[in-house]
């Protein structure tokens, strides 16, 4: 049974959630924000064993359930992509695993960057959405990424810097689910034309130290392939989780621009 959370199964979402280390972060972080409020992102349990949270067409999964109810409720919803800590829902298929990764303070090293860059430790709001969005084109994702990101900032559930060379970000590496005990990085990118010369390595491993030596422990996603990258900087492989895609995905995004 798959129901919307409320006050007598916030218990039990939280406990699915906190089995599920590489989704933990993410999923506390967000639902202590907008668990309560009536916003864009909806948390769910499923037989009071399963933890899943919808925003927009995409979710993340844990716990266990019903992979088959799982699969009709997620469709239901206009789910399109999730990341799947479990069975995979009915309907659904593995597009690719990720890596989950862990902070080891004691291994950790700062490269060395190629070019200098001033580091920007509270770049505003709409610069870093201006990174990764286009507002023009774009206005809803870069409205809601401003809006998720000024509210985890204004309670501490957040921390984004950025690399920045003649007034411009070239890079941005950011916590953007911050507890007080656990630090999860994403958002990790460089600008194409300033790749390859050790900016985003260098701008991470000086974030993930300061997080860490806060007290708390530092972890990430990735694509095997930047396994190498992350691991030259002090973390470690710690499990996997699966980025999957409705077996219909190409349809479904074709209905939805029509």
């Amino acid at each position: 049974m798959i129901a919307q959370v409320g006050d007598e199964t916030r218990g039990d979402f939280l406990r699915a959630v906190r089995r599920c280390n590489a989704l933990e972060p993410e999923m506390r972080t967000d639902f202590s924000l907008f668990g309560k409020a009536d916003a864009w992102i909806r948390f769910f349990t499923a037989d009071r064993t399963g933890a899943l949270e919808v925003k927009g067409a995409g979710a993340r999964l844990c716990g266990t359930y019903d992979v088959q109810e799982m699969g009709v409720f997620l469709k239901f919803m206009g789910v399109e992509s999730l990341f799947v800590c479990g069975e995979l829902p009915q309907g659904y298929r593995m597009q690719e695993p990720l890596f989950s990764m862990e902070y080891d303070a004691c291994s950790a090293a700062v490269p060395a960057a190629r070019l200098d860059f001033e580091i920007e430790r509270v770049p505003s709001a709409a610069k870093i959405a201006d990174f990764f969005c286009c507002r023009q084109t774009d206005a809803p994702a870069w409205d809601n990424f401003y809006s998720e990101l000024c509210t985890k900032r204004t309670h501490g559930a957040a921390e984004v810097w950025a690399a920045v060379s003649k007034g411009k970000v070239i890079a941005t590496a950011g916590a953007y689910a911050l507890n007080e005990d656990r630090a999860f990085l994403s958002g990790i990118e460089t600008k194409e034309s300033f790749r390859g010369q050790g900016i985003g390595g260098k701008l991470t491993a000086l974030l993930a130290a300061k997080l860490s030596g806060e007290g708390r422990a530092v972890s990430l996603m990735c694509r095997k392939e930047r396994c190498g990258f992350y691991e030259r900087l002090g973390f470690i492989r710690s499990g996997t989780v699966i980025y999957a895609v409705r077996d219909d995905a190409e349809q479904a995004l074709a209905a939805n621009k029509k």
